[in-house]
């Protein structure tokens, strides 16, 4: 019970706050329709990275925890290591998340990377087909960095 409520609950909200996100953002009116799309493909992206990552695990979970009830022990021995390998999936969700975020953001992009050695900065900011690099540029507003 709690495994699933740990997984479950999150997926319920995260599920339903994606759904309101959305929904506000396809009515909106005011602002670009491309910086809109942006952020509902932004949003729609991290539901489906988590649902991908961990829903496979859940489910293979709680067909080992049918095997194990029904004493099934071939089928428990093969259920552990489809188990296993999933967790492997459900644990990437902590580094495709912020690959999401690079991909959907610029800023954020920028910002991720600053934390790169400069070796690998310049790699990763080097121009594609001809054009210049995106330029970061910090303002700093009543004590608050923000980066545009």
């Amino acid at each position: 019970i709690v495994f699933f409520s740990q997984i479950i609950i999150p997926f319920i909200i995260l599920i339903y706050c994606t759904a309101r996100i959305v929904s506000r953002l396809r009515r909106k009116a005011v602002g670009e329709k491309a910086k809109l799309r942006k952020a509902v493909f932004a949003v729609l992206s991290v539901a489906i990275v988590f649902s991908i990552c961990f829903l496979p695990c859940t489910i293979a979970r709680a067909v080992l925890l049918i095997t194990r009830v029904k004493e099934w022990a071939p089928m428990e021995v093969v259920a552990v290591q489809v188990y296993d390998a999933l967790m492997v999936l459900s644990y990437a969700d902590c580094l495709l998340d912020p690959l999401v975020y690079c991909f959907c953001h610029s800023g954020f992009k920028n910002a991720y990377i600053s934390f790169f050695p400069s070796f690998l900065k310049k790699r990763l900011l080097k121009p594609v087909s001809g054009t210049p690099p995106a330029r970061t540029t910090t303002t700093i507003i009543s004590g608050a960095k923000r980066i545009s």
